[in-house]
Protein backbone atom coordinates (compact mmCIF):
# COMPACT_ATOMS: atom_id res chain seq x y z
CA UNK A 1 0.00 0.00 0.00
CA UNK A 2 1.38 3.35 -0.70
CA UNK A 3 1.97 6.00 2.10
CA UNK A 4 0.19 9.72 1.84
CA UNK A 5 3.28 10.98 0.29
CA UNK A 6 3.48 8.57 -2.40
CA UNK A 7 -0.08 8.94 -3.46
CA UNK A 8 0.08 12.93 -3.50
CA UNK A 9 3.55 12.28 -5.89
CA UNK A 10 1.41 9.53 -8.21
CA UNK A 11 -1.18 11.78 -8.33
CA UNK A 12 0.30 14.79 -9.66
CA UNK A 13 2.75 13.06 -12.12
CA UNK A 14 -0.81 11.35 -13.58
CA UNK A 15 -2.16 14.85 -13.56
CA UNK A 16 0.78 16.38 -15.67
CA UNK A 17 0.93 13.38 -17.73
CA UNK A 18 -2.90 13.84 -18.70
CA UNK A 19 -3.23 17.74 -19.02
CA UNK A 20 0.51 18.27 -19.71
CA UNK A 21 1.51 21.36 -17.67
CA UNK A 22 4.87 20.76 -16.88
CA UNK A 23 5.94 23.13 -19.81
CA UNK A 24 3.67 26.37 -18.68
CA UNK A 25 5.63 28.91 -17.10
CA UNK A 26 5.19 28.73 -13.36
CA UNK A 27 3.19 25.37 -13.40
CA UNK A 28 3.63 23.66 -9.83
CA UNK A 29 5.90 20.72 -10.16
CA UNK A 30 5.80 17.51 -8.18
CA UNK A 31 3.82 17.39 -5.00
CA UNK A 32 3.23 21.40 -5.33
CA UNK A 33 1.17 20.24 -7.96
CA UNK A 34 -1.52 18.30 -5.92
CA UNK A 35 -1.12 20.65 -3.40
CA UNK A 36 -2.14 23.45 -5.57
CA UNK A 37 -5.31 21.93 -7.41
CA UNK A 38 -6.43 20.13 -3.54
CA UNK A 39 -6.52 24.30 -1.99
CA UNK A 40 -8.39 24.85 -5.16
CA UNK A 41 -10.63 21.93 -4.76
CA UNK A 42 -11.44 23.09 -0.86
CA UNK A 43 -12.15 26.31 -1.52
CA UNK A 44 -14.47 25.14 -4.26
CA UNK A 45 -16.41 22.88 -2.40
CA UNK A 46 -17.10 24.86 0.40
CA UNK A 47 -18.93 27.68 -2.21
CA UNK A 48 -20.94 25.07 -3.55
CA UNK A 49 -21.92 24.15 0.57
CA UNK A 50 -22.70 27.98 0.72
CA UNK A 51 -24.80 27.94 -2.66
CA UNK A 52 -27.29 25.62 -0.63
CA UNK A 53 -27.52 27.45 2.27
CA UNK A 54 -28.09 31.18 0.60
CA UNK A 55 -27.70 32.85 -2.79
CA UNK A 56 -23.80 33.42 -3.66
CA UNK A 57 -22.78 37.22 -3.30
CA UNK A 58 -21.05 38.94 -6.49
CA UNK A 59 -17.91 39.04 -4.82
CA UNK A 60 -18.32 34.73 -4.33
CA UNK A 61 -19.00 34.33 -7.27
CA UNK A 62 -15.74 36.40 -8.66
CA UNK A 63 -14.03 34.13 -6.55
CA UNK A 64 -14.97 31.76 -7.96
CA UNK A 65 -14.53 32.62 -11.80
CA UNK A 66 -10.99 33.40 -10.12
CA UNK A 67 -10.28 29.88 -8.53
CA UNK A 68 -11.69 28.29 -12.46
CA UNK A 69 -9.44 30.39 -14.31
CA UNK A 70 -6.39 29.72 -11.91
CA UNK A 71 -7.55 25.32 -12.93
CA UNK A 72 -7.91 26.65 -16.93
CA UNK A 73 -4.91 27.64 -16.80
CA UNK A 74 -2.80 24.52 -16.57
CA UNK A 75 -5.48 22.24 -17.12
CA UNK A 76 -7.11 24.07 -20.58
CA UNK A 77 -10.82 24.80 -21.27
CA UNK A 78 -13.25 24.22 -18.48
CA UNK A 79 -16.31 22.02 -20.06
CA UNK A 80 -14.76 19.87 -22.33
CA UNK A 81 -12.70 18.03 -20.34
CA UNK A 82 -12.88 19.03 -16.70
CA UNK A 83 -15.81 20.71 -14.75
CA UNK A 84 -16.70 22.45 -11.30
CA UNK A 85 -19.51 20.49 -9.82
CA UNK A 86 -21.62 22.37 -7.57
CA UNK A 87 -23.26 19.45 -5.83
CA UNK A 88 -21.27 19.64 -2.60
CA UNK A 89 -22.11 15.89 -2.16
CA UNK A 90 -19.11 15.36 -4.03
CA UNK A 91 -15.77 16.57 -5.70
CA UNK A 92 -15.90 20.22 -6.92
CA UNK A 93 -13.07 19.06 -9.50
CA UNK A 94 -13.85 16.71 -11.88
CA UNK A 95 -12.83 15.43 -15.27
CA UNK A 96 -16.01 14.35 -17.53
CA UNK A 97 -16.70 10.34 -17.57
CA UNK A 98 -16.66 10.61 -21.34
CA UNK A 99 -12.96 12.00 -21.41
CA UNK A 100 -11.86 9.19 -18.53
CA UNK A 101 -13.57 6.28 -21.30
CA UNK A 102 -11.71 7.40 -24.33
CA UNK A 103 -8.48 8.52 -23.21
CA UNK A 104 -6.32 4.98 -23.10
CA UNK A 105 -3.61 6.94 -21.60
CA UNK A 106 -5.19 7.52 -18.11
CA UNK A 107 -4.51 5.14 -15.89
CA UNK A 108 -6.98 2.28 -14.28
CA UNK A 109 -5.79 3.39 -10.98
CA UNK A 110 -6.55 7.61 -11.51
CA UNK A 111 -9.19 8.38 -9.12
CA UNK A 112 -12.75 8.39 -9.32
CA UNK A 113 -15.90 8.81 -8.56
CA UNK A 114 -18.98 6.00 -8.82
CA UNK A 115 -20.32 7.69 -11.77
CA UNK A 116 -16.60 7.41 -13.32
CA UNK A 117 -16.02 11.06 -13.45
CA UNK A 118 -12.24 12.01 -12.79
CA UNK A 119 -11.44 13.40 -9.40
CA UNK A 120 -8.35 15.94 -9.64
CA UNK A 121 -7.33 16.21 -6.31
CA UNK A 122 -8.79 13.84 -3.84
CA UNK A 123 -8.28 13.34 -0.75
CA UNK A 124 -6.08 11.02 0.57
CA UNK A 125 -6.27 11.53 4.14
CA UNK A 126 -10.12 10.10 4.09
CA UNK A 127 -8.25 6.71 3.10
CA UNK A 128 -8.21 3.63 5.80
Amino acid sequence: MKTLSEKIEHQSEMLARIFNFKNITGAPEGAQAYAYFRRIEERLHRYAEIACERSLSQTEERLILNLLGQVERLLGKREKVWFYNTDPRGYALKISDAYMRTRADIPREFPRDIGGYGIIAPDFTDEG
